[in-house]
């Protein structure tokens, strides 16, 4: 059939067989509603994308590929199918009356007419409603309409970026692109899917209120305990105390480097020949080499510049350096690696390019179903189609991840991020640690004011290990 690649047999890759009964139906117009929706298609479940007569605004935004629609709009809609149907048409109606998971980007008021918002669907039949709007769908600023800039601002990250600048009159940046939604879209995904799990225990409905403001707060990383625990607020212009922390030039590209401890800046004085400027009193410590930040930096680039960009990325690594090359889109679409992995897919025999899941399971990586629908292209098949909602039990209500268990081995970042997010959602994480070389995350220096410091006190281990509990 047009639109369509083969797939593999049924339960092979994704999630299991209780996973492809599943049908979501997206309701949005922006990035996140779609980044969503693509996710919960590439673990197999059946997702139909609703738009008005008009088509989803993204279909304009960016270059245009052959059916005239955005290559944007590709990539975000891959996997789904699509109709044209308005709020009162049949079609409609019964689409988001047999959905399992509704996504929507619906103000309150928009979301209360036509029974999507929180009391309506509490008082309805057991499915998952995930609403991903700027604000929330509560509070005085639920009904505010917002793009990506202002989110980032009123979030808190654009005021934390660039950070590579300490000249106070740089006003915050904005990342490029919609990371904003982006996260928001994985975050709703993952915390749908779950609860629909919930869902078909109890037999009771979920509404899920997802702010992109909250989501984007809540990982701004050293910012948060940085403020909660030592009342300092972090800013795009203040002294870095972790040095080097710099994208510098090598030869034929570029590498970020960043050393977070002593050992790791004694094992770049190692690499770099141990130069005598390195055994200057003001670079011994962490606190010397912040304080001549801009020398540190200076000497550092003189070496780095001498190197190939792989070859000090490897160099680096081999000493556990933390390093990494900055890629180009062109590099990464070359890049060996990422060739080998089938990162980057056609959605199509002869088809452009695009990113396909970056989940690889024991079968190998979701294929892309189908390519993104054309406007209307499924409204017939999906006219004709009938369905009824997957089974729903009647136990108890309890969280979405009752009854699993965890075991989080991981250091930082997003190790410590992802097990936190699934003990929030009940599951039973447990860390493992080693008690001779504790956590990087229980060593920083993010205790409150006249409070000696201690492996139990670190306000960025507590951030970030929430709802854990702990074995060594």
């Amino acid at each position: 059939m047009p639109g369509s690649i083969a797939a593999p047999e049924r339960g092979s890759w994704v999630l299991g067989d209780r996973v492809t009964e599943l049908r979501v139906v997206e309701l949005g117009r922006g990035p996140a509603t779609a980044w969503a929706g693509r996710l919960l298609g590439e673990h197999g479940t059946d997702v139909v994308k609703i738009e008005g007569p008009e088509g989803d605004p993204l279909r304009t935004r960016g270059a245009q590929v052959a059916d005239g629609s955005s290559g944007y709009f590709h990539a975000l809609n891959l996997g789904k199918r699509g109709v044209v149907a308005q709020p009162g048409d049949p079609l409609f109606t019964r689409l988001v009356a047999t959905a399992d998971i509704v996504i929507h980007d619906l103000s309150p008021t928009e979301a209360a007419r036509i029974g999507l918002d929180a009391a309506s669907t509490e008082a309805g039949e057991a499915r998952v409603v995930l609403s991903i709007t700027p604000f929330g769908a509560s509070g005085p600023h639920a009904g505010y309409v917002a793009e990506e800039l202002t989110v980032s601002n009123a979030g808190g990250w654009a005021s934390l970026c660039p950070t590579t600048s300490r000249d106070p009159e740089r006003p915050p940046l904005k990342v490029f692109g919609d990371q904003c939604a982006l996260m928001s879209g994985v975050a709703g995904a993952a915390v749908a899917l779950a609860t629909h799990r919930e869902v078909t225990h109890s037999g009771i409905p979920e509404f899920i209120d997802l702010s992109q403001q909250d989501y984007v707060a809540s990982v701004l990383e050293g910012a948060i305990p940085g403020y909660s625990y030592t009342e300092q607020v972090m800013l795009r212009y203040h002294e870095r105390p972790l040095i080097p922390w710099r994208i510098f030039d090598a030869k034929d590209g570029a590498v970020f480097m960043v050393c977070v401890e002593q050992d790791q800046w004694e094992r770049l004085v190692e690499l770099m020949g141990h130069p005598d400027w390195a055994d200057l009193p003001i670079f011994e410590t962490m606190e010397g080499r912040s304080e001549n930040q801009d020398l540190v930096h200076t000497l550092v680039q003189e070496f780095v510049a001498d190197w190939e960009t792989m070859e000090f990325f490897h160099a680096a690594q081999a000493r556990r350096i933390c390093c990494a090359p900055v890629m180009s889109l062109a590099q990464l679409s070359s890049d060996p690696h990422i060739a080998e992995r089938g990162f980057l897919r056609p959605d199509e025999p002869g088809g452009p390019r695009f990113l396909a899941s970056a989940v690889v399971g024991e079968a190998g990586r979701a294929p892309i179903r189908r390519t993104a629908p054309g406007l209307a292209r499924h409204s017939a098949e999906l006219r004709d189609e009938s369905r009824t909602r997957a089974c729903q039990g009647d136990a108890a209500r309890q969280l979405p991840l009752a009854g699993v268990r965890v075991l989080d081995m991981t250091w930082a970042w997003a190790g410590p991020f992802a097990a936190m997010n699934l003990a929030h959602l009940g599951a039973d994480v447990v860390r493992l640690e080693s008690s001779s070389r504790p956590d990087l995350y229980r060593r920083l220096p993010f205790s409150p004011v006249g409070m000696e410091p201690g492996l139990n006190r670190s306000g960025m281990f507590n951030q970030w290990h929430q709802g854990k509990r702990s074995v060594g």
